[in-house]
């Protein structure tokens, strides 16, 4: 209860728990095994790299689709809304494309988040999607 009404001690707490857990052995999550069974039956060239087996500067995404698109899967426990747009323009720095879905979005509406990893894949390198995305 100390911690859940000080935001001060509930970072802090959060933060040692995302760095414990970040040493732990990964195990996909269920909204992490539907994206993977999407990308699957789409055909596309991917790997589950959630477990650590895929470092960009300390950060690891939960899936790369080869050869400069990744994934990510954001639940609204461990990530906060402006983490996106970090998340996104910190990979871009990097060379790659990245698309964050919500775990929510993922409950919600299904169909929606096929469409936008169909939209995501089919989009490569053209100048107006560039111009879409920021």
């Amino acid at each position: 209860e100390k911690i859940l009404g000080n935001p001060e001690l509930h970072t802090q707490y959060k933060n040692r728990a995302l760095e414990a857990l970040k040493k732990l052995p990964g195990k996909k999550t269920k909204p992490e095994i539907l994206i993977d069974m999407t990308l699957t039956r789409l055909g596309v060239p991917f790997e589950y790299t959630g477990i650590g087996t895929f470092h960009i500067d300390g950060k690891r995404p939960d899936f790369h689709v080869f050869p400069n698109k990744l994934i990510e899967v954001f639940g609204n426990y461990w990530h906060e809304p402006d983490e996106e747009k970090t998340r996104i323009d910190f990979f871009k720095s990097h060379g790659f494309e990245c698309l964050v879905i919500w775990t929510q979005d993922i409950k919600d509406n299904f169909a929606m988040v096929e469409s936008r990893i169909k939209n995501f894949l089919s989009l490569i390198n053209t100048p107006e999607i560039l111009l879409m995305e920021e």
